[in-house]
């Protein structure tokens, strides 16, 4: 049988694990599906729904003070230019409910420019790498953990001048990841800058 990729390929390989005994015990026990994990999401394909260029469902971007404007800001770029799903939190509304997220294919930016809260920001990176997630850690310091890959930007300025040096780094992954999906970054398709209607 080939690999579904429209919703009738779906419907039509689904019923065959049912009625057709795929593992051959002469009993009709096979359940065709799980949402156990992230697997309902193979269906985005049969949809239409491009998730993104890594068939993960979301990224998420994180800061602290001054950077979670860098984690807005870069959610909503990559909305427009790579049409990824992106969600952008404060590590405090991130802590209080969405960690419960974090798992093995879950993946973060996380934002950490120099400040009163940069040891803070660091362990709590470290906490969703050792959860499992995958953490893409952009500071002055890197961080040595096998699920996190660090990305050491400019070593002396502030918190308040950090989101300038972030967001400059997350135009130019959103430049490329446009380019890989074979979009132009900021063509709409469906919307300008300016809307006329709500």
């Amino acid at each position: 049988m080939p690999v579904p990729e429209t919703i009738d390929d779906w419907h039509m390989v689904l019923k065959a694990f049912i009625e057709k005994d795929p593992n051959g015990d002469g009993k009709n026990d096979e359940v065709p599906f799980s949402s156990v994990d992230t697997f309902y999401l193979n269906f985005a394909d049969a949809w239409g729904i491009d998730l993104n260029t890594d068939s993960r469902w979301m990224q998420e971007f994180m800061g602290r003070g001054p950077s979670v404007t860098t984690a807005d800001y870069d959610g909503l770029l990559l909305k427009e230019t790579a049409r990824m799903f992106t969600e952008s939190l404060s590590v405090a509304q991130f802590r209080h409910g969405r960690f419960e997220l974090v798992a093995e294919k879950f993946q973060c930016i996380f934002f950490n420019p120099p400040g009163p809260s940069y040891e803070a920001n660091e362990a709590f990176a470290r906490e969703i790498a050792d959860q499992g997630g995958q953490v893409v850690y952009i500071s002055n310091r890197a961080i040595t953990h096998p699920t996190v890959s660090s990305i050491t930007l400019v070593d002396a300025f502030n918190e308040f001048i950090s989101p300038i040096i972030y967001v400059f780094f997350v135009q130019l992954i959103a430049l490329e990841m446009s380019h890989r999906k074979g979009l132009v970054a900021g063509e709409a398709k469906l919307v300008g800058k300016v809307t006329g209607k709500e």
